[in-house]
């Protein structure tokens, strides 16, 4: 039976009671309001003769009142402590003990037997003092596993695994695993946070409750620290000691299974430039005899690099793949936690703001796993409404709280998402002339999957293909959407595919495959995805790319999906992903009649990029959109926005400039190499800012001609 300490009361007592001190009737008043720890009160008190609702009511009565023998009834109860760990009962029993007391004289009136209570009460000390000399004389057994470890069954008898909620099926492969008379050892792979720790921690909780097979019913887990085994080993042979001592204690104890988190770690422990050897060569003849048993965890990417590399210690373990929970089970976990988290502090968490936590951190936080993400969210949350002493956490406070770890601004975080969405789309159309149906498009697909994220949707945010000529605006539609949706241009990703003309060249987008050269440096993608966890993904010039980067592009189009080349699965779904192409010339639209384009000609923009790409590929992106040719009008407003931006600068930096402006915009219209934004941006470079350029170093104030 785990029991309250004198400790954890305390901290309840300043959750409930914040602004009074501690006294004897507040922390019996907590104890019985507590609903974790109310029961275990009322089963020590009631047989004895005190009704629970009588116990209340004195309590209730007296919290105002502070008895001079409060001091004593502490210092009594704490010296009854066991190894330094006091339960909250030694304040009855030390209470039962003091019949002088206020509180004991109105329990006495209100019919509470004091003999009665004592007797329960030795009772329990008796039982802790007898389950800490089992603890004390397993420590004496296995001393090496127990200061380099934990033991995790002795944990689970003391209920600290009891918020978790059940993982069956995982657990089910785990137990099976253990049981197979070869190979009969576990590593469990799978992202971050994705609960590998806890699914083990689940697995010592079964054998707690006996719902485990005969054969491992007597066992004990214990979690090993490989950073503890290292701390201090200064001298050679110090590590190898303490390994061949864990182990040797784990031999002669065959009900002992050694668990060991972030496994990789065992890979070049211990190693000197002296000797070879590490932990997992010093574990590979012990896993190989079978004379130990051992669960390992670590993360995908970890696996493949280093556990998959030595084929010797592999081949002693079963893989065990867990992927990040979803859907009904997902929501279950983390309403478990939440559950705890009221219970600890008082603090309300509705099922909605449950609910939301989930939609929150999977739409803001994709690189992420669950259920760490939304746990930890909720737990974020939790702290920050006990610190503006509120009792409720809230939508908008999850939404706060994302926001300062995104970095995006709240506004498109809360309610007025709709509106700053909307407001984004005529932003957009003053930096991208002609192009008004392309970024039309774009909004309304962008608005669609915001505002319908359906349970289980996979996808990415938005997936284009921005087809048209040079110059038009395709790639810089896409860097204004980095700005304008994420807040900054850093959530930008441009790949020009022209770097990527040969199949080894996918190494550099997702990163080498471990054993090949550079596969300890992560790829483009997977480094920004790091960094960032979303953002604008553009791969540029898709016709120059290798048929195998297009292969590859097929997982990130299809589910929001990429595996890196060292096997690790991340999300892009809070990304925009953006592919172009300069495959369709102004002759082909001047071909097939679509100078401007409009919603009829959508089959035809389909039917002439299936001259370019096959069906499979162009069926995996949410909208095809043909840019315009830009006309001569286009370009006059072009040049008139990069103009008015060249001033902007010029006055921030202390210029003044003198110039005509239908002057100039003549002029660049007249020496225009093609009809591109490119051509102008060259061209307003050669005839007007490098003259200006020299008169800058004579003063602030310049004039431009168009002699100069």
């Amino acid at each position: 039976m785990k029991m309250l300490k004198i400790n954890d009361l305390f901290q309840k007592v300043n959750t409930y009671f914040p602004d009074e001190n501690i006294s004897v009737c507040i922390s019996l008043l907590t104890w019985a309001k507590d609903p974790e720890w109310s029961q275990d009160l009322k089963d020590l008190l009631e047989p004895c003769g005190l009704d629970f609702g009588s116990l209340i009511h004195i309590l209730e009565a007296q919290k105002s009142n502070h008895s001079q023998k409060d001091n004593k009834i502490f210092s009594q109860a704490i010296g009854k402590g066991i190894k330094g760990e006091p339960l909250a009962a030694a304040l009855l029993l030390a209470l039962a003990e003091m019949p002088q007391h206020p509180l004991t004289q109105s329990f006495v009136r209100n019919g509470l037997d004091l003999q009665c209570l004592k007797t329960s009460l030795e009772n329990i000390e008796i039982s802790q003092s007898v389950l800490m000399m089992v603890v004390s004389e397993v420590e004496s057994k296995m001393p090496t596993l127990h200061q380099y470890g934990r033991n995790l069954t002795e944990l689970a008898k003391q209920g600290d695994f009891d918020d978790l909620y059940p993982r069956e099926k995982e657990l089910e492969q785990l137990i099976l695993i253990l049981m197979k008379t070869q190979k009969g050892n576990a590593v469990i792979t799978g992202p971050a946070g994705a609960g590998k720790t806890a699914l083990v921690e689940l697995f010592a909780r079964a054998i707690v409750k006996g719902s485990v097979p005969s054969q491992l019913a007597d066992s004990s887990v214990f979690e090993v620290s490989i950073s503890k085994l290292l701390s201090g080993t200064i001298y050679r042979g110090q590590f190898e000691e303490r390994i061949d001592k864990l182990l040797a204690e784990l031999k002669s104890n065959p009900s002992a299974i050694l668990f060991v988190d972030e496994m990789h770690l065992l890979w070049g422990a211990g190693r000197t430039s002296e000797s070879a050897m590490d932990a997992s060569n010093i574990l590979k003849p012990f896993l190989a005899r079978g004379e130990i048993t051992m669960i390992g965890a670590t993360t995908t990417e970890e696996y493949h690099r280093y556990i998959a590399q030595d084929k010797a210690l592999d081949r002693r373990f079963e893989m065990l793949p867990l992927e990040a929970p979803s859907g009904a089970l997902l929501l279950n976990m983390v309403k478990s936690m939440a559950n705890a988290f009221q219970e600890r502090t008082a603090i309300i968490i509705p099922d909605k703001t449950v609910e939301a936590a989930i939609r929150l951190t999977d739409q803001y936080l994709p690189h992420r796993s669950q259920p760490d993400k939304a746990i930890n969210l909720l737990d974020l949350a939790v702290a920050k409404t006990q610190m503006i002493a509120e009792t409720q956490v809230t939508e908008m406070l999850l939404m706060n709280l994302l926001a300062d770890q995104t970095g995006q601004p709240i506004a498109e975080l809360d309610d007025q998402k709709q509106s700053a969405l909307l407001g984004m789309e005529e932003r957009i159309k003053k930096q991208i002339i002609g192009q008004d149906y392309a970024i039309e498009k774009v909004m309304q697909s962008i608005i669609y999957r915001r505002q319908f994220t359906f349970s289980g949707n996979e996808r990415n945010i938005g997936t284009f293909l921005f087809a048209g000529p040079t110059g038009v605006g395709k790639t810089e539609l896409g860097r204004i959407l980095a700005r304008e949706f994420y807040g900054n241009t850093d959530r930008l990703l441009l790949i020009d595919l022209a770097e990527y003309t040969h199949s080894a060249t996918l190494s550099r987008l997702i990163g080498a495959a471990p054993g090949l050269v550079g596969h300890e440096r992560p790829g483009l993608i997977a480094d920004f995805l790091h960094e960032h966890g979303s953002g604008v993904i553009i791969f540029d010039e898709i016709e120059k790319s290798h048929s195998d980067i297009r292969d590859f592009l097929l997982g990130i189009l299809d589910n929001g999906r990429v595996r890196a080349g060292n096997g690790e699965l991340m999300s892009t779904r809070g990304c925009i992903i953006v592919v172009t192409t300069n495959v369709l010339t102004q002759d082909d639209l001047v071909s097939t009649g679509m100078g401007f384009v409009g919603m009829k000609e959508k089959k035809s923009v389909t039917a002439l990029l299936k001259n370019y790409f096959p069906p499979e590929f162009l069926g995996r992106f949410d909208e095809l959109i043909l840019f315009n040719h830009l006309s001569q009008n286009d370009i006059k407003m072009i040049i008139e926005l990069r103009l008015d931006e060249i001033l902007v600068q010029f006055t921030t930096q202390g210029y003044e400039v003198d110039f005509d402006r239908d002057e100039i915009v003549a002029l660049v219209l007249t020496h225009l190499e093609d009809h591109g934004a490119r051509s102008v941006k060259r061209t307003i470079e050669q005839y007007f800012l490098q003259p200006l350029a020299v008169q800058m170093l004579s003063g602030k104030k310049l004039h431009w001609q168009a002699s100069t």
